[in-house]
Parts: C-alpha cells; sequence; structure tokens
C-alpha cells in the first residue's frame, strides 16, 4: 500500500501570515474586589469589529483608556519561562522536568505627551486622570511607591480597515515593573518606555488570554447579526408544539443547521428541543434570508427560546436573542 508523499500532509496556508500593522493598548485600575473580573470580557462585538462602549465610563468594571500612539517599535511580549532538570547517577539525560518560572512581561512606548503618560510614570490611579490643557495642571509622584495594578488589554489589526482581522491579548492584572530614561533634546522624542509584570487575576481566573475577531477572522464563524432580533414564537397548539421564525446568521458558512433551546427558568437552565422533522425533513427552512424551525413535543407552560445555528465547516453560533415568553401547549 502506498503511503502519502508530503503535500497531501501539510496543512499550511499562506493567507494565516499575520504582521499586525497598527494596534491600541487599553488601560484601566483593577480592583480587588472582583469588579474587574474579565472572566467573560470580550472587546468584540457580533460582527467581529470592536465595540463601540469601550471607552465609555458605562462599561462594565469601568472605563478603559486607548493610550494613543505608541512609538514604532509597537507591544513586545516577553515571556520568562524557565525550568530545572533532575538527573540521575546511571543516565547523562534529564530524567525529569519542573517548571520554576512562567511570568511575562510587556513593554511598549508612548509616544504621545499627555496627562495619561504622567499618570502612568508616576505610578498614580487613573481615577485622578485630567483633561488636557489646564492651566493649573499638575501631576505628582508622591514620596512613598506603592503598588497600582491595572488591566490591560492589547489589540492587533492586520489586513484593510474594512475587513480586518484583530487579535486581543487580555491581561486582567498587571503592575508597572521598570520605567525607561526619559530624553529631552531637538532630535529625540519625548517618549515613556513602560514595562508591566504580569500577574494572575484570582476574579478573572486567568493570568493571560487570546483573543479573536474581526470581520475577515468571522467571516468563516457562524453569527448572528449585531442587529439581531428576538426569534418570534407562534402557531402553539397541542403536543408542544410551535413555529419558530428569525433572520438567518449574518457570518458564516450556509447552509446552516438548526438547533432550539426552551427555558422555564427565565434563562437560568435551558432544555433541547426536539425539530419536528415532519417539516421540511429536517425541521426548519430558509426562505429569502428567514429561517422557520418547528418545533415537537416542548413541555407545557411558558417558556423562553433561544435558537442555535452551526455552519457547513462545524463552526456553531452562540445562542440567539431569547424570545419572549411562549406558553407551549401538552
Amino acid at each position: 500500500m502506498a503511503g502519502q508523499i508530503w503535500t497531501s500532509l501539510w496543512t499550511g496556508d499562506s493567507n494565516r501570515l499575520r504582521k499586525w500593522l497598527y494596534g491600541s493598548v487599553l488601560v484601566r485600575d483593577w480592583n480587588s474586589d472582583g469588579s474587574t473580573s474579565l472572566a467573560s470580557f470580550t472587546p468584540f462585538d457580533t460582527d467581529g469589529n470592536l465595540k463601540t462602549t469601550l471607552l465609555s465610563s458605562s462599561f462594565a468594571g469601568g472605563q478603559w483608556y486607548e493610550l494613543g500612539s505608541l512609538t514604532e517599535s509597537g507591544v513586545e511580549f516577553n515571556p520568562k519561562f524557565a525550568t530545572e532538570q533532575t538527573k540521575i547517577w546511571q543516565s547523562r539525560r534529564a530524567q525529569r522536568s519542573d517548571i520554576t518560572e512562567d511570568d511575562e512581561e510587556i513593554m511598549f512606548s508612548l509616544a504621545e505627551s499627555k496627562p495619561i503618560a504622567d499618570v502612568l510614570r508616576n505610578n498614580l490611579p487613573l481615577s485622578g486622570l485630567t483633561a488636557p490643557g489646564s492651566t493649573s495642571y499638575a501631576s505628582t509622584k508622591p514620596i512613598t511607591t506603592d503598588i497600582v495594578y491595572r488591566q490591560m488589554v492589547v489589540i492587533g489589526v492586520d489586513g484593510a480597515m474594512s475587513n480586518a482581522e484583530y487579535i486581543a491579548e487580555v491581561r486582567p492584572r498587571v503592575a508597572l515593573q521598570k520605567v525607561g530614561k526619559r530624553t529631552f533634546a531637538a532630535k529625540s522624542l519625548d517618549s515613556l518606555e513602560l514595562t508591566y509584570e504580569v500577574h494572575p487575576d484570582p476574579a478573572s481566573g486567568f493570568a493571560s488570554k487570546t483573543l479573536r475577531g474581526g470581520p475577515l477572522w468571522v467571516s468563516g464563524s457562524t453569527a448572528w447579526s449585531a442587529s439581531q432580533t428576538a426569534p418570534v414564537v407562534s402557531a402553539l397548539t397541542t403536543g408542544g408544539k410551535a413555529t419558530i421564525t428569525l433572520a438567518e446568521p449574518a457570518y458564516g458558512i450556509s447552509p446552516y443547521t438548526y438547533a432550539v433551546k426552551t427555558s422555564a427558568d427565565s434563562g437560568v437552565t435551558w432544555v433541547n428541543a426536539t425539530l419536528d422533522t415532519s417539516f421540511n425533513t429536517v425541521g426548519y427552512q430558509t426562505t429569502t434570508g428567514t429561517v422557520t424551525i418547528k418545533v415537537i413535543g416542548v413541555a407545557a407552560g411558558a417558556k423562553l427560546v433561544q435558537v442555535f445555528a452551526t455552519g457547513t465547516n462545524g463552526s456553531t453560533s452562540v445562542a440567539s436573542l431569547s424570545s419572549s415568553s411562549a406558553t407551549f401547549v401538552a
């Protein structure tokens, strides 16, 4: 039996080569009471682009601050990983490895001379940040220096803005480790080099997380429209039957398959519903972008309904919006 040649084995894709051409660093202060947990945080909206509320004071856990221009070297992530090897008398090869260090530093240089640079240089809380232009402006470094923990999201952008791919490196708890030298000179930019040490955040449950998004990234992922409307449940008849209608996904690879879940406790728990395969042999049908799904055997009572869609590439959407309460009939 003949084997395969290497080209059949290789799974490389030159379309996945990335340079992060542009980007931003977002920071905000960390709070020990858990209110700044990033356990479920994402900067991305359902269409893959960035949320419009990121820099809003109403954002969950507090406002993020975008640091503006960085020097052209961008952001450097410096892992610090080390192991200790154990050998035995009977061999010249290590028999056991133990991790002795698994840390990370993040370094970048601010290129703009503005108040947030002074606050970060002096290691002050962002709550004291003032707007530029004040005639009585002052940023004072305290006599005693305390650790100020912050949160950081580094966003990279590749491709055309209309069809970009994003990466977001999320660090839920960081502390200033080093401030670089500063130069006042006619031929030198007044830049601020900062290095942060990454720490675990008990409330978030991690020390680092990588998120990916953008229209280019989600083009193969199944996702609902950012402006989706909730499913409409109608034709509730005996036998736990109902008809559900909603718009098909805005992103993904069609045709889609669908699954339905119902909740009798206001969305605390969800139960799979059975599709009525007497309708179109699969239980659903799409006409001009509108999906009609029929279910059967749902237990009697008031229920919320959610729909999940799966593309032909196996990518399953998050839950749709929940429907209004619908009363199923036994």
